[in-house]
């Protein structure tokens, strides 16, 4: 039988997390985006993969409202975007995570999948749609939940 593990039990194996204290809310992790890509040309998929070309993307750059800010907004339009977060993680064989989209994401009108998987690193971009009304999304916000499963 599975069960969600607490996070103070895999939180060493979680690096990049900005604020422990913020992010961890039981029985989850909260993750934050580092940088958003807009995804700019169509890719292509194949029986083999061996013809696999994944999306063109271009960086968003957040933009400051004032020079003595410490971080920018990404200031997003209708379409979909690729995310990129700051916390990265392996697990063990036993274990496998869910990333879904954090309620105050969900609130704002913007959508990503909920996906199981077994790591995150400096690769891994979550794909997010935004809503004709576009969204504002600050440097470092938690846009996801993460929850670990032990099999």
């Amino acid at each position: 039988m599975s069960r969600i593990i607490s996070p103070d039990n895999f939180i060493d194996q979680i690096t990049g997390i900005i604020s422990p204290k913020k992010q961890v809310n039981h029985p989850f992790i909260d993750l934050t985006v580092h940088k958003i890509y807009r995804m700019r040309s169509s890719g292509k998929v194949d029986f083999g993969g061996s013809e696999f070309e994944g999306c063109v993307t271009e960086p968003c750059l957040p933009v400051k409202q004032n020079p003595e800010d410490s971080y920018g907004w990404w200031d997003l339009h209708e379409g979909y975007f690729e995310i990129e977060y700051n916390e990265s993680f392996t697990l063990s064989k036993n274990q496998i995570a869910i990333i879904q989209p954090h309620i105050r994401l969900l609130k704002c009108g913007c959508l990503h999948p909920t996906l199981f998987i077994t790591q995150i690193d400096n690769t891994f971009q979550m794909q997010i749609w935004v809503p004709k009304i576009g969204i504002k999304i600050k440097e470092n916000s938690r846009v996801s939940q993460l929850f670990i499963y032990e099999l």
